[in-house]
């Protein structure tokens, strides 16, 4: 399958690539080249309307990891303006072109920062458990999830899934005691559950609006994985 990561420079990209390459033929757009796949980058902003036409040409599957602002990013005016711009407006712009080109999978990085709960003791927190978050960060993602819902209702037969992402971290920053820190309500994502979780998401064919919390709670006593085993076959394994 022909695959899109979209903000494939970054992070969560650098991840997850060699578990998609293995099984798909992956391209990158992001505004620099993603090293070591030069040929395979589209370079632009991701509301570049003319950018994303071409980069989406033959593709099947897009994943969306564009962020606009890390969490935590110190919340002025202009990363206010930041998120909006890559959370809702370009993720629309997506949403619909992809759609209009026969995209038919599209995964989209949310994020368990749109739940409040998560930064204090709390109950068990499920997909039921309403978003509240309110912060720029956390409420462009709830928008975001929103607009994924919208297309999904404009487009019946694809596939849609959000993934509500919990601290994913690479092999350096999962043996950092102090990245890898957890609490009751806190657990990081290693990247092996990382990888195995946009696999199985690129691989979903159930059509529809998917949206998934997905965290490194490996027993699901506060962040049920109930959802993701049932939507993708996903649980995280702790590493």
């Amino acid at each position: 399958m022909n695959i899109l990561l979209v903000g494939g420079a970054g992070y969560v990209a650098s991840i997850i690539r060699p578990a998609l390459e293995r099984e798909h033929h992956v391209r990158f757009f992001d505004r620099v080249p993603v090293p070591g796949a030069e040929e395979r980058s589209t370079v632009g902003d991701v509301n570049d309307e003319a950018a994303i036409k071409s980069a989406l040409h033959g593709i099947q599957s897009v994943v969306y990891l564009a962020m606009g602002i890390r969490p935590g990013t110190v919340k002025d005016a202009g990363e206010t303006k930041a998120a909006f711009d890559v959370n809702c407006q370009a993720l629309f712009r997506w949403l619909d072109l992809s759609m209009r080109a026969g995209v038919r999978n599209f995964v989209f990085s949310s994020s368990m920062s749109v739940y409040t709960a998560v930064s204090r003791d709390h109950g068990v927190i499920d997909e039921e458990t309403p978003a509240d978050g309110w912060w720029v960060y956390a409420m462009t993602k709830r928008c975001a999830e929103l607009i994924c819902h919208g297309a999904s209702q404009q487009w019946p037969d694809a596939t849609i899934v959000s993934l509500r992402l919990m601290w994913p971290l690479n092999e350096t920053d999962w043996l950092d005691p102090k990245k890898n820190a957890r609490s009751r309500t806190w657990h990081p994502t290693g990247p092996n559950d990382i990888r195995r979780l946009y696999s199985a998401a690129v691989n979903c064919r159930t059509p529809g609006d998917h949206v998934l919390n997905c965290t490194g709670d490996t027993e699901g006593a506060v962040f049920p994985y109930a959802r993701s085993m049932e939507v993708i076959g996903w649980r995280p394994m702790g590493g």
